[in-house]
């Protein structure tokens, strides 16, 4: 019997295996807006989403911050905030999300592994 070659994934199936392990918000404030599990970047930012809201439509705060155990200026110019704030309607968050894992998926130095099976 011949050995099968398993079908290399597709960037369809990479991204329903990620959405098996999909972070859940948690309440930050009185008004019932979800905060993410910050992430630590290999620089040392911070990097968190939070909902928000508007008066016409859906929004997301995206929060890029400086370590502030190190002072690591990675990315950050010399007298620039601490902490950069995107604050982006919903619909537009998630075509950024799309461009960030298309950017993954297809990087020049090679494509993600799958992750694990929940």
């Amino acid at each position: 019997m011949a050995d099968e070659k398993q079908a290399e994934p597709t960037f369809q199936d990479w991204v329903a295996a990620l959405s098996q392990n999909q972070p859940k918000g948690e309440p930050w404030n009185d008004r019932g807006f979800d905060a993410f599990p910050a992430l630590q970047t290999a620089y040392g930012h911070e990097l968190k989403v939070t909902e928000s809201s508007a008066a016409s439509d859906a929004y997301l705060w995206i929060r890029a911050a400086r370590d502030q155990e190190t002072g690591e200026r990675h990315g950050f110019t010399d007298g620039a905030a601490e902490e950069a704030s995107i604050h982006i309607q919903a619909d537009q968050a998630a075509l950024f999300a799309m461009q960030v894992l298309s950017a993954v998926w297809d990087h020049y130095q090679g494509r993600p592994e799958m992750p694990p099976e929940t």
